[in-house]
């Protein structure tokens, strides 16, 4: 997963989007955590990835974003965020 074509195009895209393309593209792949299976699996790797070899702390700041707006939300809350 971690060097691998796709997950190459999800960092540029991360780095060369403004701040609101940005913002929903994240919000695009925090919509897939939603049940245990192998998409929400994915796609909570993807975040974790993303997160963790972010250039920019905007990046981090817009993924803690993101995930924080989903957890203040009243429950149910999906799978992929505890």
């Amino acid at each position: 997963l971690a060097h691998s074509a796709h997950m190459e195009i999800y960092q540029q895209l991360t780095a060369d989007l403004n701040a609101e393309g940005r913002y929903l593209f994240l919000n695009a792949i925090a919509n897939q955590l939603r049940y245990p299976n192998n998409q929400t699996h994915y796609f909570s790797c993807v975040l974790l990835y993303l997160f963790s070899e972010a250039a920019d702390e905007r990046v981090q700041e817009q993924i803690t974003r993101v995930l924080v707006e989903r957890l203040i939300v009243h429950r149910p809350h999906p799978w992929g965020l505890p």
